[in-house]
């Protein structure tokens, strides 16, 4: 229910609150109609009671408090400046499936496409100029308990190193996902890359709350290496890290792209579209992490160079805070938070009336949910008979 955009009643009740004016029914279509360019419509999802607050604004506040503190007794350029995430490298969307079986005593190879797969999980590290350092792929491997595994890979030819270029690495855990162990690997080779470029200089790098990125072991072994970690504000990554704003958006979109291509081109001739994720990611690197897009999401999130009150006002505009302003942007996010603020109402009153429990089902057997529930108060009622 919250994947929807607005409806022509809000959109009347926005522009009556907004600026007194009666509208029709007919009046928003026509004028959607017209301004269709312009408009667009986009999944969003509700946030979780922990991520939507006061106490996420006071954590950015907080935040901005300390960094300041920090940055009076220390200078850092912006080439010494890095933002750190992660994203998964998962195809989704689209309604094209591909799936061709061939008998195995043919020669032709099978056809199946990587959509839904987990392949990977891709770090990357951008500075504040607009450049990269290096980013590392993540992939999962059956280790068990040994320390080694025979893996079977495939990686697109890098082109050759120059001025526009970055270092990529590979890596494998057991699950595939950053953790301590991996991200302390990868600020080594990230240390080795700074100093090799810029000897005797520290760095300061921004990260999200994961907890592999805020153990003390951790940050003590970073001071070492001469990198000063920071986390942002806890429940304001969505906001304030610039990464997720532009940059992985745009390699998400370049990687589908690529990818479709691929499985089709795979089909076409007879050749095996396994790794046509991985290959299209390992491209869509160099299309999406241009110079202008880093330097411009740094701009826009207030991190680098430091804009407190821009930052905060991104925060109180996503969490539906803003007050009314002169600018045009300012009146667009005081529109927009009434709407907001009633999304969020109406997801607590669902939330209030839905019901959850546990019982036990059988494989592929429709259940009614009522008969769910009375499975689950039957399993509460024993359960407080053993008690």
């Amino acid at each position: 229910m919250n994947n929807v955009a607005l409806s022509v009643q809000q959109i009347r009740d926005l522009i009556k609150r907004k600026w007194d004016v009666k509208v029709s029914h007919v009046w928003v279509t026509r004028f959607v109609r017209r301004h269709r360019r312009e408009l667009s419509k986009r999944a969003c999802k509700a946030l979780a009671d922990n991520r939507a607050g006061q106490l996420v604004f006071d954590g950015a506040v907080d935040f901005c408090g300390k960094l300041q503190a920090f940055l009076s007794h220390y200078h850092f350029p912006d080439f010494a400046v890095f933002n750190y995430d992660e994203t998964r490298a998962v195809q989704r969307g689209g309604k094209m499936s591909l799936l061709r079986a061939e008998a195995s005593d043919k020669e032709i190879a099978n056809v199946s496409s990587t959509r839904n797969c987990k392949v990977a999980s891709l770090l990357t590290f951008f500075s504040a100029d607009g450049g990269v350092i290096l980013s590392v792929y993540i992939f999962k491997g059956r280790l068990g308990d040994g320390e080694e595994a025979p893996v079977k890979y495939l990686m697109q030819r890098a082109e050759a190193r120059t001025r526009g270029t970055w270092p990529r690495f590979l890596c494998w855990n057991d699950t595939g996902y950053l953790d301590a162990e991996v991200f302390k690997a990868v600020l080594g080779k990230a240390a080795e890359e700074w100093s090799t470029h810029n000897p005797g200089m520290h760095a300061m790098l921004f990260g999200d709350q994961l907890a592999a990125h805020r153990r003390a072991e951790i940050v003590e072994f970073a001071m070492t290496l001469k990198l000063f970690l920071f986390s942002l504000a806890p429940n304001t990554s969505h906001i304030t890290q610039p990464l997720d704003e532009a940059p992985f958006g745009a390699l998400q979109a370049v990687k589908k792209r690529r990818s479709e291509v691929a499985v089709m081109d795979a089909v076409l001739t007879s050749t095996d579209s396994r790794d046509a994720l991985l290959l299209a990611v390992y491209a869509a690197e160099r299309k999406a992490f241009t110079r202008p897009v880093i330097q411009g999401f740094f701009r826009r999130r207030g991190l680098w160079p430091l804009n407190a009150d821009l930052m905060k006002a991104n925060v109180r505009a996503n969490l539906g805070m803003v007050e009314t302003g002169e600018t045009a942007v300012e009146a667009a996010r005081s529109a927009a938070s009434p709407v907001i603020q009633a999304a969020q109402e109406g997801i607590e009153e669902v939330r209030a009336g839905a019901q959850s429990g546990r019982a036990v089902v059988k494989k592929g057997v429709v259940h009614s949910p009522f008969l769910l529930l009375d499975k689950h108060r039957k399993i509460v009622e024993e359960a407080a008979k053993k008690a």
